[in-house]
């Protein structure tokens, strides 16, 4: 059971620090009992840390409208 203590505190060190990604991690903590909630929030938080966090990829153009 110790050993899973220092994974978990190496995960958290090497997510991003920044206050919206606080702010996604607190949310999805509180939703742990809804599912649904939750798949939504993670979702988010992925959306966030790819454009956010991520390293830059080809320059993509951005969706019109049809």
């Amino acid at each position: 059971m110790t050993q899973a203590e220092p994974e978990s505190e190496e995960q958290e060190s090497a997510q991003p620090d920044c206050a919206d990604c606080a702010w996604y991690r607190t949310m999805i903590r509180r939703a742990a009992g809804d599912p649904r909630p939750r798949a939504d929030l993670e979702a988010l938080y992925g959306a966030h840390l790819r454009r956010t966090h991520g390293e830059p990829t080809t320059v993509t153009r951005p969706l019109r409208s049809v």
